[in-house]
């Protein structure tokens, strides 16, 4: 019941921090069968968030066994579909044993028709690649064919990407891979079992490398953010629908990345002199980054924006008040990347269910029911506010484009061209 009175929340919260989710090759998931997903793992749990919210089945999640040591924290997680699942690094030795009860509800859960969700590399970390992943997913599903022999279990690959996890108005990609029949592995399982796990842990690592965009040095992941940067707002996200089944950000960045991978450190190092000049251009003239800048300035927009003006700072007041409460206690509580944006989400959905308690509690105390209207209205007001925001960045880029003086604007192209060359060459 929690689950599902939560779902709701986290998608409202969802909506308000992302630009777009992209949803794509959802259809290859089996229907009506037990799936075991198996992701990457860029940050805490903001990806088994966004699998709960869209998928059209209730999921359930293995989770790290610390976090369940508190009686109310455990009852809070479970309630929301989570198993313990225990490391030697969180607990050491003396909890490893907990995790035959964990294995044997899973495989319960599974032979029952129930999906699962696996974050395959085992612990998370907010970076663009793809860590090793760990066994436990092929041990899982092998080991439940042993109690179950004739279930129709498949691993299905997930892959997660962000093109900035911890920026307000980014954009997170989630893509299905081919399913993975667990029957495959079987006889050979019945065999040699840690063969078979192995070959399966193979299997999946390598379909999940086609679907995560994978940097392969870390002292390239800032120039690699800033590339996607100008390349999402080039391909015309501002016009995108906030879930959409749209493939086209991820290949970009994929071949985008690809290419970058395959430079020498010499042309590597001349690009990141380039994209820092412009960067710091960027800075300097408070503008967001594109491939493309033209001073064409769409009256119609700037009409809607004069119009919306009042509803739109009426919905920031009742709607980010609560986000910058969050925020605060972020900033302060909060030492991880990977925890901050999950955790600034959590927060905020804390926030808005609050809300919603008080405003049933007023409607029924003063008997005045209208005030169950305020919880929609707000909401509202927030979406106009969402759409009010991402129209004036794109219109003040524009405006300050058309007033900049043409030398300056020379200068900015020319440091953009290589770049350019680097992102559009062979599209």
């Amino acid at each position: 019941m929690f689950y599902q009175m939560v779902k709701p929340l986290a998608k409202v919260a969802l909506r308000f921090f992302f630009k777009n989710i992209y949803w794509v090759d959802y259809e290859k998931v089996p229907k009506g069968k037990p799936v075991i997903f198996a992701a990457n793992h860029p940050t805490a749990f903001i990806e088994p968030c966004i699998m709960a919210c869209f998928a059209d089945r209730p999921l359930y999640f293995l989770v790290r066994g610390d976090f369940f040591r508190k009686p109310l924290y455990a009852f809070l997680l479970k309630s929301l579909h989570m198993i313990p699942i225990f490391r030697k690094r969180d607990g050491g030795f003396g909890d490893l044993k907990n995790n035959l009860k964990t294995f044997s509800a899973c495989s319960r859960a599974l032979a029952e028709g129930k999906s699962l969700m696996i974050l395959a590399e085992g612990c998370a970390e907010n970076e663009k690649r793809l860590r090793p992943v760990q066994k436990g997913t092929g041990r899982l599903a092998l080991s439940t064919l042993v109690e179950h022999g004739d279930l129709d279990l498949t691993v299905v690959p997930v892959g997660v990407n962000y093109s900035n996890a911890l920026e307000w108005r980014s954009e997170v990609m989630i893509n299905f891979g081919d399913p993975i029949p667990v029957k495959d592995y079987f006889s050979s399982y019945l065999e040699n079992p840690a063969s078979a796990v192995n070959q399966l842990t193979k299997d999946l690592e390598t379909s999940l490398r086609k679907l995560v965009w994978h940097v392969e040095d870390a002292r390239w992941d800032e120039r690699v953010d800033q590339l996607i940067a100008m390349q999402r707002f080039s391909y015309g996200s501002d016009n995108q629908r906030f879930f959409s089944t749209n493939n086209q950000p991820y290949c970009q960045g994929y071949q985008t990345i690809k290419k970058w991978n395959q430079l020498d450190d010499e042309l590597k190092n001349e690009l990141s002199d380039s994209l820092e000049k412009y960067w710091n251009q960027l800075k300097r003239w408070m503008i967001r980054p594109q491939l493309d800048y033209t001073s064409k300035v769409s009256i119609g927009k700037l009409f809607l924006l004069v119009v919306l003006f009042p509803m739109a700072v009426l919905g920031f007041i009742v709607n980010f008040s609560q986000a910058l409460m969050a925020k605060y206690i972020c900033d302060r509580r909060v030492e991880s990347e990977t925890f901050y944006t999950p955790v600034l989400i959590a927060i905020g959905t804390g926030f808005n269910l609050i809300l919603i308690v008080i405003s049933v509690v007023v409607a029924i105390v003063s008997d005045q029911i209208w005030w169950l209207t305020m919880v929609p209205l707000i909401w509202l007001l927030g979406r106009v506010f969402l759409q009010w925001y991402d129209d004036y960045v794109h219109l003040k880029t524009q405006l300050v484009w058309q007033n900049i003086d043409d030398s300056i604007k020379a200068d900015i192209r020319s440091s953009i061209t290589p770049i350019k060359k680097l992102l559009t060459e062979g599209n």
